[in-house]
């Protein structure tokens, strides 16, 4: 077990080594050659967004303005907490009857807190999708327009960063 061991850690340390070594003669030969630039390729310009369309989008649907500006988690949260609190606000009111002689409406588990809790959900999401979308799409339109930005760059030989100059 300790020679196996032993000949896996070896072979993990060479190998490093005989790959260098055989790119490096693969070069000599002519077999491969180098990048002519390391230069990243240009940015893709990203679409703008326009505020006013991800507020009516949220104000129709909520978290549409959120799928319009490309943030799918964000606006399935919030549709899906619409959508629940909603849900709760209607489930609760479903054990409500009308009483025959007194035409009185008769609740007899009492829900109606949860379903006020449920409504008070329901539009807090609806609101919070109206406010966040516009806002999130100029934030968005900024974020594009820096002048300046820094990312990774990881290929095949090199690992680092860089940065960028957007001139418009």
């Amino acid at each position: 077990m300790y020679r196996i061991i032993v000949s896996a850690l070896f072979v993990g340390a060479i190998s490093p080594i005989y790959a260098q070594q055989a790119e490096a003669m693969m070069l000599s030969n002519g077999q491969i050659s180098l990048p002519d630039s390391f230069e990243t390729p240009p940015l893709k310009k990203a679409d703008e967004k326009n505020p006013w369309i991800a507020f009516l989008l949220s104000t129709a649907i909520p978290g549409g303005g959120q799928f319009y500006n490309q943030q799918f988690s964000k606006g399935s949260a919030m549709f899906l907490g619409a959508a629940a609190g909603v849900g709760l606000f209607y489930a609760t009111r479903n054990d409500n009857y009308r009483h025959k002689l007194t035409g009185k409406y008769l609740d007899p588990d009492e829900n109606d807190n949860k379903g006020y809790l449920g409504l008070g959900l329901g539009l807090g999401f609806v609101v919070w999708s109206m406010i966040d979308a516009p806002v999130s799409a100029n934030q968005i339109n900024k974020r594009n327009q820096q002048a300046v930005s820094i990312g990774p760059v990881i290929d095949r030989d090199k690992v680092g960063a860089v940065l960028s100059l957007h001139f418009d």
